[in-house]
This record gives structure tokens, C-alpha cells and sequence, in this order.
């Protein structure tokens, strides 16, 4: 794949461990070995490149027929999580920093390295309040919060790429709501590139009711295959209907109007916030 700057050069080997991926700019003749973080290279189609974009065509494990198409910027917005280590201030006495959970699990990263990759920690730790004064996050009564997520979004910040597959659906979405209140864009893009993999049509109703109306790429998957084989998934999702409209009505209008044809694009229409 090229464009008028770089060109990208895809090496195979037998294993995805093998596989390289080269970006070369054409410009300084340049060489660098990029990684496509949230792809699964298992279900790699094709892939192209614009000047501003790069956009990737992989197919859906539960359906030979069905394919997804990913988008990311060339150059992305700079994440917090991205900033180096030679920030940390190696002189200054180590901090740990606890984070308490329910049930009485914590969870005790240094604040240095914290301070110095997370604007949102940063500002945590020097805002003068209880968790700067006393090194303590107190998220007991955070039920949405547990050793899992939080061990999954500290780990981010201190530079695991999470490249690992992940199958745990339930998992991910607690990731991608901590990542979203800890301002860490490239985690909430993971988290929703590991779940776009786990779509199925056994699943995308249960997946869409937890990001309509966020305008989000997982937002857009799940649309895309409901259209694909909107009897299918209806069929198969039956005994969710009634949860769906208990629960979701916005949703469930959406999808009503959709099914008698009366809105033909459902993704088009900007959705209220669920409500509980």
C-alpha cells in the first residue's frame, strides 16, 4: 500500500508472532517496523492507504462472508500514555500510590511513573486533594471497577502495548468506560478494536445497547452487521427484545423504525443517553 509519502510493505511469516509490518517514507528513505495494534492478523484481508488515513479489511471470524472495515489516522493524536519514561524524575523518593478497591483489593503502582505518563493522574496527584494528600484512590464504591479493568488500564499507562487476545466482552467494556473517564483515547480505541472481533450475530444487540448513540467505530460495526442480516440477528436475539425495550427504548425504537424500513440509515440519527 502507498501514498505519496510512505509506503507500506507487509513481510508474512508461518506464525502472526513472525509477521512484520514496514512502513518506508519515500521522502528520506527512511525504514520503520509499525504495528496495526487491534487487528486481528488471523482475519487480514487487505489493506490501503490514503494521505491522511490508513483503513484495514479484515473478515468476521463467525461469518466467511462478512468483513469489517477499520480506520485509524497516520497521525494520531498524541495519547497521554505515550509520554516517554525519561519524564520520570529518577531523584525524587518513589510514591506509591494505592488504589482501593471493593472487597477490599488494591492495587499499588509508583505515582512518578503515574504522574509522568497520565495528564489525568498528574493532575490527580497534584490537585491538593484526599488522593494527593494521602497517596489514596478510594474506588470502593465504584461497582463498575475491579482488579481486572484497573490492572489493565494502569498496565496501559505504564507501556504494555495489549497486544494479547481478549475474550472477555464483559471485561472490555469496563476497560473501555475506565478508559474514557481517564482520558486514555488509544485504550477506549484497543478495547473497541478487541470487541469489534468478538462481534457476532449471537452478540451485537447486547454490544449496541452498551455504545448506541456514542458515534464510536464499535458503534458503527454493530450497525453494519445487523444490516448485513438483520433477519438473522432478530431470530437469534429474540429472548433480548424484551430486555431491549425494558431497558433501552431509544434502541428499541431504532430498531423498530429500522425493520419497517421507515429509517433506513439507524445510525444516522443521533440517539438520547440510555437510560438505567
Amino acid at each position: 500500500a502507498v501514498n505519496r509519502r510512505l509506503l507500506f510493505v507487509r513481510c508474512l511469516g508461518p506464525r502472526t508472532s513472525q509477521w512484520r509490518q514496514v512502513c518506508v517514507d519515500l521522502q528520506t528513505l527512511s525504514a520503520q517496523t509499525v504495528r496495526f495494534a487491534g487487528v486481528d492478523h488471523d482475519n487480514f484481508a487487505a489493506y490501503c492507504v490514503t494521505d491522511e488515513d490508513i483503513f484495514v479489511l479484515q473478515s468476521v471470524s463467525s461469518s466467511a462472508k462478512h468483513f469489517q472495515l477499520l480506520r485509524a489516522p497516520l497521525t494520531p493524536a498524541a495519547d497521554p500514555a505515550e509520554a516517554p519514561f525519561s519524564l520520570v524524575d529518577l531523584e525524587a523518593p518513589v510514591r506509591p500510590i494505592v488504589f482501593r478497591l471493593a472487597g477490599g483489593a488494591a492495587l499499588q503502582v509508583d505515582g512518578r511513573l503515574l504522574m509522568a505518563r497520565s495528564e489525568y493522574f498528574r493532575d490527580m496527584l497534584t490537585s491538593g486533594l484526599q488522593e494527593a494528600t494521602n497517596s489514596e484512590v478510594d474506588l470502593t464504591r465504584c461497582a463498575d471497577v475491579d482488579v481486572g479493568s484497573l490492572s489493565l488500564l494502569l498496565r496501559h499507562v505504564l507501556g504494555d502495548p495489549w497486544d494479547d487476545s481478549q475474550t472477555d466482552a464483559e471485561l472490555l467494556f469496563r476497560v473501555r468506560v475506565l478508559a474514557d473517564r481517564y482520558r486514555l483515547p488509544r485504550l477506549v480505541n484497543l478495547a473497541e478494536a478487541h470487541l469489534t472481533r468478538l462481534l457476532n450475530l449471537s452478540n451485537v444487540l447486547a454490544f449496541l445497547c452498551q455504545v448506541v448513540g456514542s458515534g464510536s467505530g464499535l458503534e458503527d460495526s454493530c450497525w453494519a452487521l445487523i444490516e448485513s442480516d438483520r433477519e438473522g440477528i432478530l431470530k437469534t436475539n429474540q429472548g433480548a427484545v424484551r430486555d431491549i425495550i425494558a431497558q433501552h427504548p431509544e434502541l428499541a425504537e431504532r430498531l423498530i423504525l429500522w425493520q419497517t424500513g421507515a429509517e433506513l440509515d439507524p445510525a444516522s440519527r443521533t440517539c438520547a443517553p440510555n437510560r438505567a
